[in-house]
């Protein structure tokens, strides 16, 4: 098991006992459950409506740590998915970041006067990564397999050359197009 998601398993627990113990001295304080148990185990706190306050309070701030634990455990990793890793050495990983590929596959597909407007889309992958182009093509007599193809093969050769980092797909979605010179 991952260290990581042995931690997300800690964590997890730790905030369901949180959680659990919070709604229990909750529902002591305001006399669904029985409070004897409690008032025992209490017996330095003064009796009556403090030791009430005393539960509630405490209960109430448990269940808050447990929800906020809870919230940590199954927060999405901002950072996730916009870095894709070029190599990994004994110095340390060099990775580049989203951002840059989509900016490596922009300027290797201005050279297609065909091209009318494209946008970038990158999903990393652990040993690479897939490229989805949605673009707009002139229509001007030309063979659209063809020149996707031709646009796929310089998308795949510039990320590679430029980052070292391997193309596991090119997908292009030609969305519109436009007849004649524009």
């Amino acid at each position: 098991m991952k260290t990581h998601m042995f931690n997300k398993v800690v964590m997890f627990v730790v905030a369901l006992f949180f959680g659990a113990l919070g709604i229990y001295l909750a529902c002591i304080s305001t006399g669904i459950l029985p409070y004897q148990p409690v008032v025992d185990a209490l017996a330095w706190v003064n009796t009556g409506w403090l030791q009430m306050l005393c539960g509630g309070v405490v209960g109430l701030v448990l269940f808050a740590v447990g929800i906020k634990i809870l919230a940590i455990v199954f927060a999405r990793d901002t950072q996730h998915g916009r870095y894709a890793t070029v190599a990994k050495n004994t110095l340390g990983d060099v990775i580049i970041t989203t951002d840059t590929i989509k900016q490596v596959v922009q300027r290797s597909i201005t050279a297609h006067p065909q091209i009318q407007s494209s946008l970038v889309f990158i999903t990393t992958r652990p040993e690479s990564v897939d490229i989805c182009v949605k673009m707009a093509l002139k229509l001007d007599g030309l063979n659209v397999p063809e020149v996707t193809a031709d646009i796929q093969q310089t998308i795949r050769a510039a990320v590679a050359d430029t980052t070292g980092i391997a193309v596991s797909a090119v997908r292009i979605n030609v969305d519109n197009t436009v007849v004649g010179h524009g």
